[in-house]
């Protein structure tokens, strides 16, 4: 009765709530939803999530609106009040629910419980598992904390598994080949990463795109300039920077607007942060270490000046 969209995350991919399509961008995702799923069927087999007391369904309310008057909503609860006062459809308030509003928004995800926002929606739901979640599942092997059962589960597979994959070059194993693949590039010099062009060997992945990049002029392509990148996400920011300049992190004090989150929290201890470095000479205080050796300078020439006076 509404355009909501529920959906999953997994692998760091959006995934339909229907069917087992996984995408890159939460557009596509959405787009599937609207055209391949227009109704929401009780009879299949994902809506048994429905009855999950471990978890939350994942909800998308970033054009919420009524489909049966079309009237634009602002969020679920608002929905639900609207569905039963101007509809007259019964909806039992005193049931605890599990849907969790997200509103997904591409480069632009806002945290549903105090608003910061975020580059990468994975990124965002590690924000709210650490600041705005219970996390009463407790991991009995690092004593990590997490939402759910689930989330425990698929951590103690990927984290605590048996280490079989022993490095015969000192008393370290790991979980995976992969791993200790890494390991040995890393830490041992041992060439293991092989060029599928000419065959050459290298001690790490990047490495590898770095020589494909040299020698065969191989690599993910910017469209623009078609400068080559070791990986797509490098394109991706090389492209909204310095063809786009797209600055999408604004500033809640002076507006002033930041390619990316880091770039913000830098901006944002000139409003917050506490100056610490101080010169002794003349007691100025400093927000970073760089401005007061800059500052120094001063003192040095007006020293040099009275010297030669």
């Amino acid at each position: 009765m509404s355009t909501a969209v529920p959906f999953k995350y997994f692998m760091s991919k959006f995934r339909c709530f229907y069917c087992p399509k996984d995408f890159n961008e939460c557009d596509d995702l959405k787009q599937h939803t609207i055209i391949e799923h227009p109704l929401c069927d009780t009879k299949l087999k994902s809506m048994k999530l429905r009855h999950r007391h471990d978890g939350v369904i994942k909800v998308d309310t970033s054009n919420l609106s009524c489909k049966i008057c079309f009237e634009n909503i602002q969020d679920l609860e608002s929905l639900i009040d609207h569905l039963n006062n101007e509809h007259k459809i019964y909806f039992d308030k005193s049931l605890s629910g599990n849907l969790q509003s997200y509103k997904l928004i591409k480069d632009n995800f806002p945290c549903p419980f105090c608003g910061e926002v975020f580059r990468y929606f994975r990124t965002l739901l590690n924000h709210v598992v650490k600041l705005h979640s219970d996390n009463k599942n407790i991991c009995m092997h690092c004593g990590m904390a997490f939402r759910n059962a689930p989330n425990l589960r698929t951590h103690i597979a990927r984290h605590h598994k048996a280490a079989n994959f022993k490095c015969a070059m000192c008393d370290l194993s790991f979980f995976s080949n992969y791993y200790l693949q890494t390991h040995l590039g890393r830490v041992h010099g041992t060439k293991v990463v092989e060029c599928v062009g000419c065959h050459e060997k290298f001690t790490s992945a990047y490495e590898m795109q770095r020589h494909k990049i040299d020698v065969h002029s191989s690599g993910h392509e910017c469209s623009y300039c078609h400068k080559l990148f070791t990986g797509k996400s490098s394109v991706v920011d090389h492209i909204r920077r310095t063809h786009l300049k797209e600055k999408n992190m604004v500033c809640t004090v002076c507006h002033e607007k930041f390619f990316d989150g880091q770039s913000l929290k830098v901006h944002m201890v000139k409003h917050y942060g506490e100056r610490n470095f101080h010169c002794d000479l003349c007691g100025k205080k400093f927000l970073w270490k760089k401005n007061l050796r800059e500052h120094m300078t001063s003192h040095s020439k007006s020293s040099i000046c009275q010297f030669s006076t």
